[in-house]
């Protein structure tokens, strides 16, 4: 009965706003800090994970009317990417209303386009009624005391009983508190009812279809070229223009090659109504797949899927970068142990499974271990909102799933619980994952960490068996 209301994906006045982008080269996370007060300042820091490339970013907030922009960006700073310095890059913009903002990020020819809200907290209905219950009570106790030392009996009778039903209403409007619904803070998304006009019901919107192209048409090897994502509502076919972040991010993209040596964990830019870009240079031709995770506003997340083509030859010595997103590499190994794969200050990641042949339809544990020359690590840093996150894809490109760290998931839902700060390293030296494989067969897993401001990859192959073996 004194449970307190749960929210999940909200966005509250007095939290910072996440988006991972990987962006002209760096995989970075634009963090929108709160506005304490409008009009005034906006803070706006930019986190660099390794390896840096050194650009310019200039970045923009202009207030949105209805689906289009109102005005050109109001203010614009630039954060200067320096080469190999990871950390926080900060600017200040200003601010000059509550509602629909609109951050916009350039680097020469590329742009992003990320959508935010300046909110100010908004009294609740029983704040409204404690706080000036309390108030009067503690005037009239002033004035209780006041008429007593006079002898002023009937005063003072009266008095005593006005404190004590301004007292009552006080500790009725506390009593009340946690079933009383919080007020929406000013500039916060108005609650969307069902408008089949719209294209969604009062079950929420429908699902986004996916159109998947490249740029150019046919893109060959150690070339730059561009994966296009375009999002349809999946009831009017008009361009999806609802994307909240979720995890950190607008939208979060794995490509793999179909034979499973090419892995990468990237989060697409949003350059238009409803169209995600990313930029992309393989070493391989072949078939590459592309599994994208979103969610829209008023609905549930979701993901779509698809493929492209490379052209070309391979490479002279095309590398294994299916576990390699931040030069350091790691073994592939048969079902057990994977590592160890030798990085800065001999830093190694070892992965356990227990049971070592996991069975289908039945949980696993994946421990995750990760160890210097000077003994356990204890300052992995949290990226996208976890300490750790696991990819799982079948070679058949049949299955694909995401699965994020069990301690790191159980803290970002207790309240109160410390900010998911990306700067700070506090996990480790043991991520723990657990995962329930749907049938039998050979898997490839990712696992994914972050220290000193470089996400780090390990792989491992797991060969689950059928249930009853």
């Amino acid at each position: 009965m004194g449970a307190e209301p749960a929210a999940a994906h909200g966005i509250s006045d007095t939290a910072d706003v996440e988006f991972a982008q990987s962006f002209e080269g760096n995989e970075l996370t634009f963090v929108v800090r709160r506005a304490p007060e409008v009009p005034g300042p906006l803070r706006v820091d930019v986190i660099a994970h390794q390896p840096v490339r050194a650009v310019a970013l200039r970045i923009g907030a202009r207030p949105l009317d209805g689906n289009t922009s109102a005005a050109p960006a109001r203010d614009e700073a630039t954060a200067r990417l320096e080469q190999g310095r990871s950390g926080t890059y900060s600017t200040v913009l200003r601010v000059d209303r509550t509602g629909r903002w609109e951050l916009t990020v350039q680097a020469g020819e590329e742009r992003a386009v990320l959508p935010f809200r300046v909110m100010t907290p908004r009294a609740a209905a029983w704040e409204l009624t404690l706080y000036p219950a309390l108030a009067v009570a503690g005037v009239l106790i002033v004035g209780t005391l006041l008429a007593a030392v006079r002898r002023r009996r009937v005063l003072s009778a009266v008095l005593s009983a006005a404190t004590a039903v301004s007292l009552v209403v006080a500790a009725t409007a506390a009593s009340l508190s946690p079933f009383v619904p919080a007020a929406l803070p000013r500039g916060a998304a108005p609650t969307v009812a069902a408008d089949p006009a719209q294209g969604f019901s009062a079950n929420g919107r429908p699902f986004a279809d996916a159109v998947i192209t490249t740029e150019p048409a046919a893109p060959v090897t150690g070339r730059v070229f561009v994966v296009r994502t375009r999002l349809l509502d999946g009831s009017t076919g008009r361009p999806v223009d609802d994307l909240t972040v979720h995890h950190g991010a607008l939208a979060h993209t794995v490509v793999t090659s179909a034979d499973l040596r090419f892995f990468r964990h990237v989060h697409p830019v949003l350059t238009g109504p409803g169209t995600l870009e990313i930029r992309l240079v393989v070493d391989r031709p072949g078939r590459y797949l592309v599994q994208t995770e979103l969610e829209r506003a008023d609905s549930g997340g979701q993901q779509v899927s698809g493929a492209f083509r490379v052209g070309g030859s391979a490479l002279r010595a095309p590398r294994d970068t299916s576990g390699d997103t931040s030069k350091n590499t790691s073994r592939d190994m048969a079902s057990g142990t994977a590592g160890p794969g030798a990085g800065p200050d001999g830093e190694r990641a070892r992965v356990t499974v227990n049971p070592s042949r996991p069975v289908a339809g039945e949980p696993a544990a994946f421990d995750l271990r990760v160890d210097t020359d000077a003994g356990p690590v204890r300052d992995l840093q949290p990226w996208l909102g976890m300490a750790g996150h696991m990819f799982v894809r079948d070679p058949r490109s049949d299955f694909f799933a995401h699965i994020h760290e069990l301690d790191s998931m159980a803290r970002s839902s207790v309240p109160g619980a410390p900010a998911r700060d990306e700067t700070v390293g506090r996990f480790g030296p043991v991520l723990r994952f657990t995962y329930s494989f749907p049938a039998p067969g050979r898997y490839v897993v990712w696992l994914q960490y972050c220290r000193n401001f470089t996400v780090r990859t390990t792989r491992v192959t797991i060969d689950v068996a059928a249930e009853g073996n």
